[in-house]
């Protein structure tokens, strides 16, 4: 159950209109006029509370979209910079690590979105789909630099990495 949905359920509020608090409500007027201001004004605040609950989220997936955009553009800068650098192993990290930050940019603007799981590339909005169609112009500008990478470089290069022992195939990195 969604977290604001909760908060809205122990607050009283339901989602159809909310029949019950009405009744409880236009007794409390028939029967005592400062209860039920009081209690009038405090379901207020709660469902004021609530709806800023709903904001707040809303807001935050905002924000997250806005900063996995970004990063998705710092990405494609660096992408244009590396068409123009040389075939050595240093571009080769770097490509391999921009392959990892686009991967968590998309992960990150998927469940910003609202999309989880078989259906996490799927927009919702025209937005969605705008930020789709550079994430896979990005990969495709990845996949390209490892491959032009990888005809220019011998079958594994690259430092031996701690946790492994081995080192970084080209064949490993392209997306």
């Amino acid at each position: 159950m969604d977290a604001t949905k909760s908060i809205a359920s122990l607050l009283g509020k339901t989602a159809d209109g909310s029949p019950a608090q009405q009744s409880l409500l236009a007794r409390l007027r028939a029967e005592n006029a400062a209860q039920y201001k009081a209690v009038k004004d405090k379901l207020d605040a709660q469902n004021q509370l609530v709806q800023q609950l709903e904001s707040g989220k809303k807001d935050l997936r905002t924000q997250q979209k806005e900063t996995a955009r970004e990063k998705l553009a710092a990405i494609r800068q660096q992408l244009q910079s590396l068409q123009l650098a040389g075939n050595d192993p240093a571009t080769l990290k770097q490509i391999a690590r921009l392959s990892r930050e686009l991967a968590a940019a998309r992960q990150s603007y998927a469940a910003a979105a609202g999309n989880t799981g078989a259906d996490a590339t799927a927009p919702s909005t025209a937005d969605d789909a705008d930020f789709n169609q550079q994430a896979d112009s990005a990969a495709g500008l990845l996949r390209n630099l490892g491959r032009r990478q990888n005809d220019a470089a011998p079958e594994s290069v690259g430092d031996t990495t701690a946790e492994t022992g081995q080192k970084t195939a080209l064949s490993d990195i392209i997306i």
